[in-house]
């Protein structure tokens, strides 16, 4: 009975899903954007569907899609539905999709306050290095909370021992500037090692923010045993 119910609330969405394709089809050939927003709107379909099992997890990826959808099928006051259905019950994933909604804009009212109440609160409940990441920005920047470099570090370090590479460059800018902490020029190094090694992730992020050139800096100014120091501590730690 469960699977017979199940397939007749999921084939309505299904459908829905190939008529967008056919409307977006027509009698011409598909260009590449109406095969994305076609793709899109079946994904969309497909996990509105799957919300019927009340998992907290498909509600968060419901709630995922609708906020990061192309402009046609965003829909902002859909996808906080879904993720409060699951943030109110402790799911650390939609507290963290709560947060970059507040702190973005997507679909409401821009408010960092609401951000960092959101990221904190994922923070608790898990080890994710997105919300410790978007809570060290908050911090740093001081967006809806005080400024305070030694809670954006705490954040950070947290975020980049759980291997973001994105916490690892700003950590390198952090031991460089000495923000948060004594002027650190091997630890600048090594971080900044670190995030070279990843480097199209960080320039996805920030396009301004050149691993390879932030490595050479630190490089020009410590001397031959600080360089093999680094080193050799890099060759120790964990990949």
């Amino acid at each position: 009975m469960r699977l017979r119910t199940l397939f007749y609330l999921t084939l309505p969405p299904l459908l829905l899903a190939a008529w967008a394709g056919h409307v977006f089809l027509g009698d011409k050939k598909q260009t590449p954007e109406q095969a994305l927003l076609a793709d899109y709107a079946q994904r969309i379909a497909i996990a509105r569907a799957a919300t019927a099992t009340g998992n907290y997890q498909e509600f968060t990826k419901l709630g995922n899609l609708l906020r990061l959808a192309p402009a046609p099928l965003r829909n902002g006051p859909e996808a906080l539905k879904w993720l409060r259905k699951a943030a109110d019950k402790g799911y650390a994933a939609a507290q963290l999709g709560l947060g970059e909604m507040y702190e973005q804009g997507q679909g409401v009212k821009q408010d960092y306050h609401r951000a960092a109440e959101w990221y904190v609160l994922a923070t608790r409940l898990s080890k994710d290095s997105v919300a410790y990441f978007r809570l060290g920005e908050l911090y740093l920047k001081g967006h809806g909370v005080a400024q305070d470099y030694s809670k954006a570090l705490a954040n950070y370090q947290i975020a980049a021992a759980a291997g973001h590479p994105v916490a690892h460059y700003i950590l390198g800018t952090m031991a460089e500037s000495g923000w948060g902490m004594d002027r650190d020029l091997i630890a600048a190094y090594i971080h900044y090692a670190i995030a070279a090694a990843q480097a199209p992730a960080v320039t996805a992020y920030h396009q301004e923010f050149n691993t390879q050139a932030a490595k050479a800096r630190v490089t020009a100014a410590m001397n031959r045993s600080q360089v093999d120091f680094a080193e050799k501590k890099l060759a120790t730690m964990p990949k």
